[in-house]
């Protein structure tokens, strides 16, 4: 298809071209949307729920039948472990496709008896319509994830979607795209565009005025006429972990470093600073600094590589510029400066220092504001009341988690932490669940039936005996 040209996606792992993609300009965007319109009023939208919920199902298990070609794509795209995206990524991926159309099944129209002024007693019920096409900007972070927390919901709710994913990691949205129709979604109800930002794809498509919902990012869309309020997108602050004295060290450590460590730390859910109550700090602060040295990067195909590189060599020198900040404000680095060892077809590649910190003094800023790299933090702390305060002070962060053995305590804290989900004695668990488990949407935490009214319109009906 013709656009503006085309763009080389580059292999994070060793900086190198791995594709060319094509750039959409306003008349593909505008097919795009079309597309997306009419295969909404052809069919997508009025099939039966059952029949539709069938395809959501077909759609998990295609994303299994394929995962070969969405863990190539995600290699390529991002760079990270081929083992850790097959066991999680895809795994998660369907069984949220499955998730919605379980949850789907479970709200059906809901229905009520009110007495109305002349006390005839009425039954009432709610339907829910989908909104109609929504435009989506996905972000680098878990491409495939990011997608399908997003997309999956919006397909069960009978939504048509058209995605623009982030130029640094194109290839996953566009295997999904194939995925998808071949399960049985009808051809045109989800499309992808490629492109950037401003002034590009994203701009086109947030601005585009036949869309009836946008979900984008801060600084990416314009002001818009379609029903896009409802929607939002973007980074919050530091996000804090809470670690008391009577926890399990070894394990705690443990997983404490997966939440900094996971994906290179490119997640807004990845811890940024941990508090560690004073009489555990010297040895939590020796067990994560262990953790940390004992990362291996290297290839993503090798079951020995457990740490990928950066997404692109512009977010590599942010987070290093960052690092570089911390030293000459008075951060002490934990860790050793010791390089990063990688193959040698591996040396161009956007590669990162696993990195932890302390602060001599209470005033010394090191990630307050969230970059998205493998880095926290570690600052000890000796009460409850102090912690609550001094970690709802990281920044408005989206996450944050608490680990103790006393969970009357545990969830006390929790409920007092600032954020828009508390993880208590773990973190970034999402298991396969019932409507209520708490799921992804956007950067939100949210449930399938607050997803529900993201991606619907409800009409509520009264009926009356007619006289």
């Amino acid at each position: 298809m013709d656009g503006k040209g085309a763009f080389a996606a580059i292999d994070p792992a060793t900086g190198r071209p791995v594709a060319w993609v094509h750039e959409a300009d306003a008349m593909v965007v505008d097919l795009a949307v079309d597309s997306a319109r009419e295969s909404l009023n052809a069919s997508w939208h009025t099939m039966p729920i059952d029949d539709r919920c069938a395809v959501m199902r077909s759609v998990a298990d295609e994303i299994e039948c394929r995962s070969d070609d969405l863990v190539d794509a995600e290699v390529a795209d991002t760079g990270q472990p081929e083992t850790r995206i097959r066991d999680f990524d895809i795994v998660t991926a369907a069984n949220h496709f499955r998730d919605c159309a379980d949850a789907l099944l479970s709200e059906r129209a809901t229905s009520s008896i009110s007495g109305g002024v002349d006390r005839i007693h009425a039954p009432n019920y709610s339907v829910r319509r989908p909104l109609g096409v929504i435009g989506m900007d996905i972000p680098w972070s878990l491409p495939l994830l990011s997608l399908v927390w997003r997309l999956a919901p919006a397909l069960a709710a009978g939504n048509a979607v058209v995605a623009k994913p982030s130029e640094e990691t194109p290839g996953t949205a566009t295997v999904m795209a194939e995925i998808v129709e071949s399960a049985g979604v009808p051809p045109g109800v989800f499309n992808v565009v490629h492109g950037f930002g401003l002034g590009s794809a994203a701009e086109l498509l947030s601005a585009h005025p036949k869309l009836d919902g946008t979900l984008f990012s801060a600084g990416t869309s314009k002001k818009t006429n379609n029903r896009s309020d409802r929607f939002s997108s973007g980074a919050g602050g530091d996000n804090p972990a809470i670690v008391f004295s009577d926890v399990d060290l070894e394990s705690t450590a443990e997983r404490i470093a997966r939440s900094v460590f996971f994906n290179t730390g490119q997640l807004d859910l990845c811890i940024g600073t941990v508090f560690v109550e004073r009489p555990i700090y010297d040895e939590m602060c020796e067990l994560l600094v262990a953790r940390a040295h004992q990362l291996t990067p290297g290839s993503p195909t090798s079951t020995n590589s457990d740490f990928g590189p950066a997404i692109s060599r512009a977010h590599q020198d942010r987070v290093l510029q960052n690092y570089v900040r911390a030293e000459r404000s008075g951060a002490i680095r934990l860790t050793s400066r010791k390089g990063t060892a990688v193959p040698r077809e591996f040396s161009d590649g956007f590669w990162l220092e696993p990195t932890l910190w302390a602060l001599p003094k209470e005033s010394v800023q090191t990630m307050r504001e969230p970059i998205l790299g493998p880095s926290a933090t570690i600052l000890p702390f000796d009460s409850d009341d102090e912690v609550i305060e001094r970690a709802n002070r990281t920044g408005g962060g989206l996450a944050a988690t608490v680990w103790t053995a006393d969970l009357t305590r545990g969830h006390r804290i929790a409920e007092q932490m600032d954020t828009e989900i508390a993880w208590l004695n773990s973190w970034f668990d999402h298991p396969r669940s019932s409507s209520q488990q708490i799921r992804m949407q956007g950067p939100r935490q949210v449930t399938w039936r607050q997803a529900l009214d993201i991606y619907t319109e409800t009409t509520n009906i009264v009926a009356a005996k007619h006289n």
